[in-house]
């Protein structure tokens, strides 16, 4: 039977976020506790910023009394798990995939992703807890 994350697709979320849709979801298929973990990211909220309406200006908190730390932790948690994942491949070419793949892994935190995620990846996030939700 197919996993309820793979009925939510990927496809409206901006490229440079779907590593990490890619991420959750390749995580949250083998948690035991996914729906609780989703679940403190929807209590907490998710933040998302507004563009700067000028060059010099920040970007304006939608909400400012969010943090998201419990998004931030998942994403950590997500990128530990892919790097433990992977296997080492006799194959040179699969084997400098990997590679490669790690060190853009060790580049991603889930506190700058918070801070500058999409509308849509957070959207996808709560379509990720729904699908779970109606797949029980």
């Amino acid at each position: 039977m197919k996993h309820p994350f793979y009925s939510v697709s990927i496809d409206d979320i901006p490229f440079g976020d779907r590593i990490i849709a890619i991420l959750l979801r390749t995580y949250l298929v083998r948690c035991k506790d996914a729906e609780q973990k989703l679940a403190a990211v929807l209590s907490e909220g998710i933040v998302l910023k507004l563009p700067a309406l000028a060059k010099d200006q920040d970007a304006i908190p939608l909400k400012t009394v969010l943090e998201g730390e419990h998004l931030a932790k998942l994403i950590d948690e997500a990128v530990a798990f892919v790097k433990a994942d992977q296997t080492d491949h006799s194959d040179s070419d699969i084997g400098d995939i990997f590679a490669s793949a790690k060190e853009m892994l060790d580049n991603i935190s889930g506190k700058s992703v918070v801070m500058n995620m999409s509308a849509e990846l957070a959207e996808y996030i709560t379509k990720l807890y729904y699908a779970l939700k109606a797949g029980e």
